[in-house]
């Protein structure tokens, strides 16, 4: 009988950790502040990583964003990755945020996803400070 009031409670608690989450997610003002973390770009035999901080500033209800970018630069072979110092605007649609040229899929307090580039992609990886 105690293991299954312990299972019931358990079930009951990864419940409400999902439906934070889900609210969350659905939620885009829960977006704006400060999102940390790297950028990652594999070249050949050599990976080259980066710091990356995004801070969004406002969403709108039509999925406007106002935001700011900063990731350092890295010198990679032949292609250097420019250092980027930005104000951009964007949109989010559902959980996809898009950047100038950044894809980000938004996943509660997490984000991942990658920046397009003539050549590799960079992956991006960002967690929500709080």
């Amino acid at each position: 009988m105690n293991k299954a009031i312990w299972a019931i409670a358990v079930v009951f608690g990864l419940g409400l950790l999902a439906a934070d989450a889900f609210a969350e997610a659905r939620d885009p003002k829960a977006l704006v502040g400060d999102w940390d973390g790297y950028w990652t770009r594999q070249e050949a035999y050599r990976q080259t990583r980066g710091q990356y901080h995004l801070t969004i500033k406002s969403v709108d209800d039509a999925g406007r964003v106002v935001a700011r970018i900063e990731s350092e630069g890295a010198e990679l072979g032949r292609t250097p990755i420019p250092a980027v110092n930005a104000d951009v605007t964007g949109r989010l649609e559902g959980n996809r945020l898009v950047l100038g040229r950044d894809e980000l899929t938004v996943d509660g307090a997490r984000m991942s996803g990658e920046r397009r580039t003539p050549s590799n992609p960079m992956k991006i990886e960002l967690t929500k400070k709080r």
